[in-house]
């Protein structure tokens, strides 16, 4: 039997496993990461969901993190992960309070030039209130002014410490974009409101002519502002991945329609 020569192409595993497009990346990327959901499963799914679920704008994390546990060290009771306030953009918060404490008397000013009528209505009706008070009635309203009045300088400061954030970001040869310039606004706004309470305030405390002058505790009015402020973000603008529903169930929706 005449033996048959034929040109036959082996496969060699050896040769074959040198081929560029076969030979591993340089660089691993994290988009090549596998989570080890056999074993770790738990470990897994929870960096999954926070994955899935926890997905804000790259600005949040300036001032806020993600966190178990609430500003005061409480665990959230659903046992999830939600937005606090960083303690460094709480110290720069109340670092702004106490540095514009020297600025109360323009803070009033800037106030008087811009609402006046609203000072002088303010002071004719508390007038009206404290002229008909009795001795145990005028503390609460004047500790309500007071209060407003702590409230109205947390928000000063925390609107003075968005648009410094801001502004610090825009090359110094740029133009204020329209964004900066509205948190500009802002800032002189909380400033103005501020002064209208103040200027009350001291109207009052001198119209039942209280001794000494008013103590304002503004740390905690910052703190809780700033809680806030991450409650908010974290409703607004966390990026929930939609839950898509099976197959089956889509093809019924179809029938259906």
């Amino acid at each position: 039997m005449k033996k048959v020569n034929r040109n036959v192409n082996h496969f060699d595993p050896m040769l074959e496993g040198e081929r560029e497009e076969l030979l591993p990346a340089k660089e691993t990327t994290q988009d090549m990461y596998t989570d080890d959901t056999i074993g770790d499963p738990e470990g897994a799914a929870a960096r999954q969901e926070a994955q899935e679920q926890a997905s804000f704008p790259d600005w949040v994390f300036n001032d806020y993190v993600l966190s178990t546990k609430t500003v005061w060290g409480k665990a959230w009771s659903d046992g999830k992960e939600h937005l606090v306030p960083k303690q460094t953009t709480i110290d720069s918060v109340i670092n702004l309070h106490k540095a514009g404490e020297e600025n109360y008397l323009q803070m009033v000013k800037m106030a008087h030039s811009t609402d006046a009528a609203r000072i002088e209505s303010l002071k004719n009706g508390y007038e009206t209130v404290l002229a008909d008070a009795t001795g145990k009635d005028v503390f609460p309203v004047l500790k309500g002014i007071g209060n407003q009045v702590q409230v109205a300088l947390a928000e000063r400061a925390y609107r003075k410490h968005l648009y410094i954030a801001a502004a610090d970001r825009v090359p110094a040869d740029q133009p204020q974009p329209e964004y900066v310039e509205n948190l500009q606004t802002n800032m002189f706004n909380a400033a103005t409101d501020a002064g209208v309470w103040y200027d009350l305030h001291a109207h009052c405390w001198n119209y039942v002519q209280w001794k000494n002058s008013p103590v304002y505790y503004v740390d905690n009015e910052i703190k809780l502002r700033l809680v806030n402020a991450a409650r908010y973000i974290d409703e607004n603008y966390r990026s929930v991945k939609p839950v898509v529903a099976p197959t089956s169930e889509q093809v019924k929706l179809a029938i259906a329609c």
